[in-house]
């Protein structure tokens, strides 16, 4: 269904189902990943500084294109790219003027998967950038849980089993996650 979409000229159905297919194991042509996630790989070529509070500013929407990029790539595929977006990631979320998250261990009960931990703070921020509800913890703290919750789906096979994250999972599908 990917390759039908990217034929069709659609790439964000095509990107949507490949990554489905890569997530199981399918092998995709060099060539047809690089044209479906040409993107993702032009933002990793700005050079990137943080020096003023204005600077952050400025890379708002690089920022939320990087978690998404994260949370919808495998986990195993392009583990430098990877690294470097998570660094950054982190260094823009530990400096920004604007978006301040909070960590509670009553939420946040999954802190031996890092990755899951750096989603966690990128859907916040998403959420806090999209919505400019700076002061939202509740919300933030909700889109950062779906975001692992998310996450954790896509690539369970790679990170393995994560009890408290089945417990989101499971207050999500009871309609508790908010609430929680």
């Amino acid at each position: 269904i990917g390759m039908i979409n990217y034929y069709k000229g659609d790439n964000d159905k095509a990107k949507e189902f490949l990554l489905i297919a890569k997530n199981k194991g399918v092998k995709i042509h060099p060539q047809l990943e690089k044209d479906v996630f040409k993107t993702e790989n032009k933002k990793e070529e700005k050079d990137y500084k943080l020096e003023k509070k204005e600077d952050y500013a400025k890379y708002e929407t690089d920022v939320i294109n990087m978690y998404n990029w994260l949370l919808t790539t495998p986990i195993g595929a392009e583990p430098e790219k990877r690294k470097a977006i998570n660094a950054f990631v982190i260094q823009w979320i530990s400096g920004s003027p604007n978006v301040t998250i909070e960590l509670s261990a009553d939420i946040v009960t999954y802190m031996d998967c890092g990755e899951c931990l750096t989603i966690f703070m990128g859907g916040w921020t998403k959420y806090a950038l999209e919505t400019k509800d700076f002061e939202g913890k509740v919300k933030g703290n909700l889109a950062g849980t779906e975001g692992v919750i998310e996450f954790y789906t896509l690539n369970k096979k790679a990170l393995g089993k994560n009890k408290e994250i089945e417990k989101l999972i499971q207050l999500k599908n009871d309609n508790k996650l908010e609430n929680f």
